[in-house]
């Protein structure tokens, strides 16, 4: 999985943040993702589903803890793989795997 610094813009809480991801568990099972390409590989794809990349504000709380607290580690045009404990992700006690391409970094007012 390629990975990279980037060398943009580094997010804060506040900014808004477009990207990309892959999400599997650890057996490598994929079970989300925002690009069409690796959906259809992974018979995830659906018609209704706008394969854009996933927009959110840093520190707003709408995704999981462990995706919004690690693109603040990373720079724009970066991308990494982030491995998220359950108690950062869904509660289940499932540690998961986000591969995150930060794609776009929009400062907040």
């Amino acid at each position: 999985i390629p990975q990279d610094t980037g060398s943009g813009l580094q997010p804060v809480v506040g900014d808004t943040v477009f990207i990309n991801y892959i999400a599997s568990y650890l057996s490598l099972m994929i079970f989300d993702t925002n690009v069409e390409e690796v959906a259809m590989q992974n018979n995830l794809w659906n018609p209704s589903v706008l394969y854009e990349p996933l927009k959110f504000i840093v520190g707003d709380k709408t995704v999981i803890a462990g995706i919004d607290e690690g693109v603040q580690y990373m720079k724009e045009g970066g991308s990494a793989l982030l491995v998220i404990p359950s108690d950062l992700a869904y509660q289940d006690y499932q540690t998961l795997l986000f591969y995150i391409e930060l794609v776009e970094v929009r400062p907040g007012s």
